[in-house]
């Protein structure tokens, strides 16, 4: 039996005079190459895996989201933490051995290779194959075949046809199960459920990429093993055929069922085309090692119980004291073959261990323990190295003493003993002052930072007074262990703070400091350094609250006794009287013996000083070395104090995965083929630097990791189903888990929608078309039309936006329709009414010729056919008119002067008046014609047809022979007038005006003539756009603000209405009613836009 792996192949045709554009069939066969692996963590027992799928990421991005959902499919996580009978880990209990071979398999020649172990149960065989396609003729690019055969021993085990079309190189695995005595001839072998049991066996693997694998029955091989590869298939001599097959390599596989005890691994088994065929970078958030702790403390709350009986239980703690105790302490990977539990101080770490437990503020309005220690040790170190490093996260220091190992902390502590010059030898304090120059001003911390996937960051610290007057003097520290920018901050203060006590003290004592050990604060009273007066010595009696010194003291009006036993420590009384030069009276009943230290001060105790080191010397002294100490550092350091306050200390925001992603598609053509060319667009973060994205089509393999700067990705397809998981990169290494979209480019030639919200609105009187742009990738661009109906209507525009300005718009209805990428149109098309914009201008007009020319005439007379003429010469030649219109005179005239030689003359208007003072444009239309006054027959040059009783038996001269020229005047009042000046179509204000036309003879043939005179004054509009004004089915009304003076527009425009739809207005000047009626006259509800134009 064969198994089929189907795929879609192309194919082309042809008909009678077509043409053909070739096509490329969508890559159907991908790489199936599993990745098994086991990756080893550290030392176990550890807790384990923080949040199961969540916390494991290859190239720092999650396999598992918060949400549930999966950045990548069919991975499998087994995990075990390392306890010592751990079993092993099922599906990866097996060693594997992989030999390259990249060795042409051709029908001629199979290739034959040895191949096992007597302990192999299984063989991987992996076939590859460079392409897979066959050029039709027509130029279509389709799938191929191959036909594989594989003997195990002469024995068939594998008969398969690749079918299918990639482009690319191709990885197939196929595996033989030589024992216990099956093989399986596919690509994966788990869930599988056995039909029959006759000559083979077949099952199906279940979900969204389902297939059918078909085996042949049980079959026992015996070792040494020879396996065979042989192409079925003919070999090709033709390059439009790409088949070529490869033995690419065979893997051995060893059942071993390894359990790995005391280690805590975890196997993964996963896809690699999942990652561009590339092994990815696996990291693991876990809690580490369970480690020796007190048994009276619960780890997880951080919370002592009781008293501890110094006994230990085995609990995850990230205290640095105890895995520091559990280093120390332990046989296997500390140094446990070394010490013994006696020789550690566990009551001083229980100490330490509560102090770095304690809760203190985060920088973030929360708390956190003050210190915690989240570090893999995975290398060998020195032990003083290692101790070294531990101990600094908790701010302490390890040393011998008396064959044990002790610690110190620098933690607030009450000062443990007085001195005086009479407890040090010689009574001498050596003094030691730090050079400024060793002061830093900015202490940076490096940390691992949780936000960044837990690489290194800096946290930087300054101090401000000193950054003033030192400027930038930078100290670089490492906070071991440390995965919190606010406990880096914290260290770095520390740091900071400890140097301002950098002024250091050494002396000789006696046998009091015998237990005196590092850390210990001390009092230091030394008259010699001392600022103000003061005094030491011994008590010589005490008498309930009187006490009497070895000396006289001088006392002032605030005054403090200070005293110090090795049994009561040091205590402060305030002195209320002096009875005697040596004796006082103190705040109440002091318990000391005689001897007793003692230290009077007014105003300024003696310093605190913290031993950092003490040596025994062979004369039985001891030589003491302190550095200052200020007990108020530690509130300075713990108090509030919100992160990133620095300038280099800005917070490192997390990244949001990209979401709600859009596809765009359009075509293009390269070399007669069509592509699909896909813009991916997505809401990207605005924190983000770049985004790394990977592209699959059809359930193949992922690209090689791309990057783009935008919030979009563009390539071309000839046309598959595509899976882009996109994340957002930030500038300081941070980056958000994979988001995952799934799209298809298709070239099918189908219909778009109808255009939707096509409305109109008006700006500045022009008016402007609308429209939703179509969701469809494949709209090329919009047809507008104008016409009642899209068959025989005018094509307007074609144009790829979604606005249409129309300076001159037609009354009457707007077709839209859009058009796709092979020229189909939307099935209907959508409608808008534009209302007539030529009423929209409101003027005033008055025609001076239609009212018989009212005003006054200079050397002008209005002749019988109502026009104006400047007088002319008695002659013959003058007589233009008629004889029958010649009776009372030689002159046609009916009004005026008889003339004589008269070269210009005017006709004056009578006053127009607008009605009220206004800003306005004026206007003159006139008609002006000239007449030849000698009609001799040498003057009768034109054709004789031309010559009329309708034109006065007279023609145009030559247009330099009269003249004219229109000339303005106006007034607010009527009394008061502006000079005339020559009309030109400019604004003017004002309520009055007339005119003046001045007749211009230039030759003594021609009279010109005024035969109309019409004025225009364009006066302002009052206009009111009302938007989205709601129309219920009864009608709805409008009142305007302000009622209008004369005349009033209203254009009512519908706002995404229906095809047919139709608006009624009914208007007065101080309103407009509004009806919407359907194509079939029935009234609804709806909204329209109104302009309202009115003077």
């Amino acid at each position: 039996m064969k198994k089929m792996i189907h795929g879609a192949g192309g194919g082309g045709g042809k008909g009678g005079g077509s043409t053909h554009t070739p096509t490329e069939a969508p890559n159907t066969l991908s790489t199936n190459a599993v990745v098994t692996l086991v990756d080893l963590l550290g030392e176990g027992e550890i807790e384990g895996l923080v949040n199961g799928a969540q916390s494991v990421y290859f190239d720092d991005t999650p396999l598992q989201n918060a949400d549930g959902s999966y950045n990548f499919e069919g991975v499998t996580l087994k995990s075990n933490n390392g306890t010592p009978s751990q079993d092993y880990l099922p599906g990866f209990a097996e060693s594997a051995s992989e030999e390259a071979f990249n060795v042409k398999v051709t029908h001629e020649q199979p290739v034959i290779r040895t191949v096992g172990r007597q302990e192999t149960n299984e063989l991987r065989v992996k076939i590859g194959l460079d392409a897979l396609t066959e050029y039709a003729n027509n130029g279509d690019i389709n799938g191929s075949s191959v036909h594989i055969r594989m003997y195990l021993n002469n024995v068939l085990v594998v008969n398969h046809e690749i079918t299918g079309k990639t482009t690319s190189k191709l990885e197939q695995t196929f595996i033989i199960k030589i024992s216990p005595g099956y093989y399986i001839a596919d690509i994966e072998t788990s869930d599988v459920v056995l039909d029959n049991l006759d000559e083979y066996f077949s099952w199906k693997r279940a979900g969204a990429h389902a297939i059918t694998n078909n085996y042949y029955k049980p079959t026992h091989f015996t070792y040494p093993y020879t396996l065979k590869v042989e192409r079925v298939t003919e070999d090709s001599d033709s390059s439009r055929v790409q088949n070529t097959v490869y033995l690419t390599s065979i893997t051995d596989v060893i059942d071993t069922k390894l359990s790995y005890p005391n280690s805590a691994v975890v196997g993964l088994e996963f896809s690699a085309a999942q990652f561009g065929n590339q092994l990815p970078k696996r990291s693991y958030l876990i809690r580490g090692l369970k480690i020796q702790v007190p048994s009276n403390y619960d780890p997880s709350t951080r919370v002592y119980s009781g008293i501890w009986d110094g006994s230990f239980k085995t609990e995850y703690s990230n205290n640095p004291a105890w895995v520091f105790y559990d280093l120390l302490t332990n046989q296997r990977y500390g140094a446990g073959n070394y010490l013994v539990e006696s020789d550690v101080d566990k009551w001083e770490l229980y100490s330490i261990a509560q102090y770095c437990d304690e809760l203190v503020p985060d920088g973030r309005g929360g708390k956190q323990p003050r210190f915690c220690c989240n570090l893999a040790i995975n290398n060998q170190n020195q032990a003083l190295n290692m101790i070294t490093q531990l101990t600094s996260i908790f701010r302490g220091m390890a040393y011998d003493a008396a064959g044990t190992i002790q610690f110190s902390q620098d933690r607030p502590r009450e000062p443990s003993m007085l001195i005086t010059q009479t407890d040090v030898v010689n009574g001498q304090f050596d003094y030691q002052t730090s050079s400024i120059k060793e002061l830093h001003s900015v202490c940076v911390v490096a940390f691992r930072n949780p936000d960044l996937n837990y690489s290194i960051d800096q946290e930087v610290v300054e101090d401000a007074s000193r950054l003033a007057r030192l400027g930038e003097r930078r100290l670089e520290i490492t906070a071991v262990g440390c995965t919190s920018r606010s406990q880096a901050m914290r260290q770095g203060l520390w740091a900071l703070q400890s140097e301002a006590q950098s002024d250091m003290i050494s002396y000789k004592a006696t046998q009091d400091h015998i237990h005196s050990l590092p850390s210990d604060i001390v009092k230091i009273f030394d008259p010699n350094m001392d600022q103000e007066e003061g005094a030491a010595g011994v008590i010589t009696a005490v008498t309930d609250n009187v006490v009497t010194l070895d000396r006289e003291v001088s006392l002032s009006s605030q005054n403090t006794l200070m005293i110090f036993s090795a049994e009561q420590g040091i205590e402060e009384y305030t002195v209320i009287g002096a009875p005697g030069s040596r004796r006082l009276e103190i705040d109440r009943t002091i318990i000391a013996d005689v001897g007793t230290r003692w230290v009077l001060y007014h105003a300024t105790p003696p310093k605190q000083w913290r031993i950092t080191a003490i040596t025994e010397e062979d004369d039985g002294t001891y030589t003491v070395n302190a550095i200052a100490h200020d007990p108020d550092k530690y509130q300075k350091i713990d108090e509030e104090r919100a992160l990133g306050v620095s300038k280099e200390n800005t917070a490192i925001p997390s990244l949001k995965a990209p979401s709600n992603y859009r596809v765009e598609q359009s075509v293009s053509y390269h070399g007669g083929i069509a592509e699909a060319v896909l813009i991916v667009a997505f809401d990207g973060d605005p924190n983000a630097a770049y985004y790394e994205y990977q592209v699959r089509s059809n359930d193949g393999n992922y690209s090689d990791v791309k990057t783009t700067h935008l919030n979009h990705i563009e390539f071309s397809s000839t046309g598959a189903t595509y899976t882009f998981r996109v994340r957002a990169m930030g500038w300081f290494g941070q980056r958000s888990h994979y988001s995952t979209y799934h799209c298809s480019a298709s070239l099918e030639q189908q219909i778009p929608q109808n255009v939707s919200r096509f409305v109109s609105s008006y700006s500045d009187k022009i008016a402007v078309l609308e429209w939703a742009k179509n969701p469809e990738l494949y709209v090329k661009h919009y047809e507008i039309r104008h016409g009642t109906a899209w068959e025989n209507s005018i094509l307007i525009a074609e144009l790829d936006s979604t606005t249409l300005h129309l300076t001159h718009a037609r009354p009457g209805f707007y077709l839209i329709k859009a058009v796709s990428q092979w020229g189909i149109k939307s099935a209907e098309a959508s409608v808008l009414e534009l209302t007539d914009l030529t009423p929209l201008n409101i003027i005033q007009e008055y025609n001076y010729a239609a009212n018989d020319w009212p005003g006054e005439f200079d050397h002008t007379a209005v002749n019988n056919n109502n026009h104006i003429r400047l007088f002319s010469y008695y002659s013959w030649g003058g007589m233009a008119q008629p004889w029958d219109d010649y009776s009372d005179s030689w002159e046609n005239t009916k009004s005026g002067t008889l003339a004589t030689d008269i070269s210009a003359g005017y006709y004056l208007s009578a006053v127009y008046d607008l009605g009220k003072t206004m800003r306005c444009r004026v206007y003159a239309d006139m008609q002006i014609s000239q007449s030849n006054d000698d009609l001799s027959w040498d003057n009768m040059q034109q054709a004789w047809e031309h010559y009329t009783l309708e034109n006065n038996w007279s023609w145009l001269g030559s247009p330099e022979a009269c003249g004219f020229e229109v000339q303005f005047s106006t007034s607010s009042d009527s009394e008061s007038w502006s000079e005339f000046m020559p009309l030109t179509a400019s604004f003017s204000h004002f309520r009055y005006a007339k005119f003046k036309v001045i007749l211009t003879r230039f030759d003594a043939q021609y009279t010109p003539e005024l035969q109309e005179l019409s004025c225009t004054f364009d006066v302002p509009e009052t206009v009111y756009n009302v938007d989205n004004f709601p129309v219920s089915a009864a009608s709805s009304t409008y009142v305007f603000p302000e009622p209008m003076q004369q005349k009033v527009i209203v254009i009512a425009t519908i706002q995404s209405g229906a095809a047919g739809d139709q608006v009624q207005v009914n208007k007065s000047l101080t309103q407009a009613t509004v009806n919407i009626f359907d194509k079939d006259g029935t009234a609804k509800t709806g909204e329209v836009d109104l302009y309202i134009g009115g003077h």
